[in-house]
């Protein structure tokens, strides 16, 4: 990788020249902050969160093949197009590098409070851990200078579009049918990003 660059804990790795330090920081800041704020009991993690920002998902799959992680291209019956993400098993994120900036940055914070969720619940759900990413990314982003997101009113408006439309087509689900929906299911593209929208 031709950038990298570390900022506590976090780890960046980066294929072009992207700010490797701004990236650095900003999943540092995102992770302290959460912990913070949440205050779990537990310690945090003592190694690395390494992060690896790359310039096409091929590059992202001879990744996953070197940490012995299975091929995201070769999953069978797979109900949405591969974006990166978090790999709990092996402490790493892997995202494809994207023409916006701003989303990269999100992205970043999104997968970086994976990270924080997994060990303070110590498993993902993703009817909460998809939503609180969510959150955590527009508060580390949006509100640096607030010590906690539970006051403020957080804005996403992918996500508010779908809930209006779902609540205008009567799509709304019960909870029950969103808490057994396994990792497939919840994100089926079918949904168009229902049980995402949900969540939030």
């Amino acid at each position: 990788f031709a950038n990298s660059a570390r900022a506590g804990r976090m780890e960046v790795f980066t294929e072009n020249a992207l700010d490797a330090d701004r990236l650095a920081f900003l999943a540092n800041e995102t992770y302290t902050r959460t912990r913070a704020w949440l205050q779990p009991a537990n310690p945090a993690k003592t190694f690395p969160l390494r992060i690896y920002i790359c310039a096409s998902l091929d590059r992202i799959y001879q990744l996953e093949e070197y940490h012995r992680i299975p091929r995201s291209d070769k999953v069978k019956n797979r109900t949405f197009a591969f974006r990166g993400g978090y790999y709990s098993r092996n402490y790493i994120i892997m995202l494809p590098q994207l023409e916006s900036i701003a989303d990269l940055e999100w992205n970043i914070c999104h997968e970086t409070a994976h990270a924080v969720f997994e060990e303070v619940a110590g498993q993902s759900y993703d009817v909460f851990n998809e939503g609180f990413a969510d959150l955590v990314a527009y508060w580390t982003l949006h509100q640096p200078g607030k010590p906690s997101p539970q006051e403020n009113h957080a804005r996403q408006g992918s996500m508010e579009t779908r809930l209006a439309k779902a609540h205008g087509t009567a799509e709304m689900w019960p909870l029950r049918d969103l808490l057994f929906r396994n990792y497939w299911q919840f994100r089926d593209e079918k949904l168009d990003w229902l049980a995402f929208a949900l969540s939030w």
